[in-house]
């Protein structure tokens, strides 16, 4: 009966420092980071973006395949969209901030508390529309719509 016991003993034992280590070793586990794999753009992406322009009244209009040359920014592809479909386009600079947008094809700024925002490839962006420089590929996004901070 005694070795009965002292084999309990160890069992419930072992199993208790298991347990211990087992929750130990899991607490500092943590996984190794796991990564996207890069892909190659086709050479038809690779200097080119789309950009999508709601207007908040149900109007968009959409840009497939814009040519974009090195270092061009969000700004650069308004611009240069807007001067080729003949639309309406402002901005202003404020010094030591960058350049705002402040209208689109006749939607101001503060128009029923709308204003222009852009998001790439699906997130909105903390910089100036001219500070954001693209690549290839990308998805910009012009949104006229209540003010979202981040």
């Amino acid at each position: 009966m005694a070795e009965k016991k002292k084999l309990w003993s160890w069992t419930t034992g072992g199993v208790v420092l298991g347990l211990v280590v087992g929750i130990l070793v899991g607490w500092s586990y943590q996984p190794l980071p796991v990564s996207a794999p890069v892909r190659a753009l086709p050479s038809s992406q690779a200097d080119t973006v789309s950009l999508m322009i709601d207007y908040g009244n149900g109007s968009i209009s959409t840009f497939n395949n814009v040519k974009i040359g090195p270092g061009q920014s969000v700004l650069d592809v308004l611009k240069n969209t807007m001067a080729l479909q003949k639309l309406l386009f402002e901005s202003k600079e404020y010094p030591g901030m960058g350049t705002l947008v402040t209208r689109i094809h006749g939607r101001a700024n503060g128009e029923n508390e709308n204003y222009w925002q852009y998001w790439v490839n699906n997130e909105k962006s903390s910089v100036a529309a001219d500070a954001y420089k693209l690549q290839g590929g990308e998805w910009i996004e012009w949104k006229f719509m209540p003010f979202i901070s981040e």
